[in-house]
């Protein structure tokens, strides 16, 4: 049984179980990594398919280690780039999709923690957030380079100019029509932010963070990616009186 669960049998005799409940917060903010050890583990679909996919890469670099081995061996210099160049174009396809699967996981891992209210966890992830894409590129690398052995200032010319050639646009990534369905999805949940916090700046200001990760939840896009399609396309990420009308916050529906 964890420790959680012997707050919350207590917290359920009578007045009292207010009290206990006050306790079990200031454990969690005191105690925090030694209260986590009995507590709710995260555990998402992503996992398995990042797994698969991380699988599907090196499948990928097998087959390709025979072509790459003779090509960058040739007397002609931009037979042995081009060969350079396949490798960097698929760790760069596969850096995409995990990153974008791992970037997934880890806003569900920050809400789920977020709900549990276990702030170290919560923060963990975030701090994950931050270097994803650097650590999945670096170990994509180690992985290709182990296996296939490039000359490593071949690989780092191919890369130079490959990828402008991958690089997409805005309007490849996120569509108008898929813009404005996320914006739609934005604004509703600020009104109810705003309704519910506006009083408080901060607070405010942290449930506007929680809403961008979600939409990543929602959408599968990056909240980068999806501000500067709000950007690109000319949509308002201002609240306006025609959003407060549209979107009309009310506590005793929701409670309903």
């Amino acid at each position: 049984m964890s420790s959680k669960t012997v707050f919350k049998i207590f917290a359920s005799f009578g007045p009292a179980g207010s009290i206990v409940a006050l306790t079990e917060k200031l454990c969690r903010r005191i105690f925090n990594e030694a209260y986590d050890l009995g507590d709710a583990t995260f555990s998402s679909k992503e996992e398995s398919e990042i797994k698969k996919i991380r699988q599907e890469f090196v499948n990928e670099l097998f087959n390709l280690k025979g072509p790459f081995e003779t090509k960058s061996q040739s007397l002609n210099p931009l037979v042995q780039l081009k060969a350079h160049s396949e490798l960097y174009k698929l760790i760069e396809k596969y850096r995409r999709k995990i990153t974008q699967l791992e970037k997934q996981k880890l806003h569900k891992e920050m809400q789920f923690f977020l709900g549990e209210e276990n702030q170290l966890k919560y923060q963990q992830a975030k701090d994950r957030l931050e270097t994803i894409e650097e650590d999945v590129d670096d170990n994509l690398k180690k992985m290709a380079f182990h296996v296939m052995e490039p000359d490593v200032e071949k690989f780092h010319e191919a890369a130079q100019s490959g990828q402008y050639e991958i690089e997409s646009s805005i309007e490849e990534r996120i569509s108008q029509l898929q813009a404005e369905e996320i914006m739609e999805s934005y604004k509703r949940q600020l009104v109810e932010a705003e309704a519910k916090f506006g009083n408080n700046q901060k607070v405010y200001e942290e449930q506007i963070e929680k809403i961008k990760d979600n939409l990543f939840v929602q959408f599968g896009e990056d909240v980068l990616d999806i501000f500067e399609a709000f950007n690109h396309y000319g949509l308002d990420t201002e609240i306006t009186s025609d959003d407060r009308k549209k979107y009309p916050y009310s506590p005793n529906k929701k409670d309903n």
